[in-house]
């Protein structure tokens, strides 16, 4: 039940309420690998969501320092270019990063998408094979029955 509440919150982007509830179906029932992999996948997300926050905290102030640099731009142009330099950096790799969490984002909602089977190829297989025996012992015993019975005629 945990691992549905889960699955809904974080359908809805509450992020550290599916994760919570995620770790309290894992208490339930430890050796659930779907609610392992949904917690794992709902951490990164978190993670993910935490850097993006630092990001854009990063930029406002990079965005503050250059008015107050424009203000002052009189002081000392090398100044200003190494500035703008290491701001050019700073956004590439603020670019850089963005992109590899899309790229990473991607792959684990293609993971999702492409969960293995529960069961295994053999181990379908073997339930098959199993079935298929029961069929033909269940056609055996109606056989035998149908065999047995007597029929009367008619009299009438």
């Amino acid at each position: 039940m945990q691992h549905n509440i889960g699955n809904s919150l974080l359908k809805s982007q509450k992020l550290e309420e599916s994760v919570n509830a995620y770790k309290n179906g894992l208490k339930l029932n430890p050796n659930d690998a779907d609610t392992k992999y949904n917690l794992s996948y709902a951490l990164s997300l978190l993670k993910d969501k935490q850097n993006q926050q630092k990001n854009d905290q990063n930029n406002k102030e990079q965005k503050k320092d250059n008015k107050q640099n424009k203000d002052g731009q009189n002081k000392d142009q090398n100044k200003q270019d190494n500035k703008d330099q290491n701001q050019d950096k700073q956004n590439q790799q603020n670019q850089n990063q963005q992109q590899q969490n899309q790229k990473d984002q991607q792959t684990k909602q293609d993971a999702l998408k492409q969960k293995p089977s529960k069961i295994s190829k053999e181990e379908s297989e073997r339930i098959l094979n199993a079935l298929k025996n029961n069929e033909k012992d269940l056609q055996k015993k109606l056989r035998k029955k149908a065999g047995n019975v007597v029929r009367t005629e008619k009299d009438w």
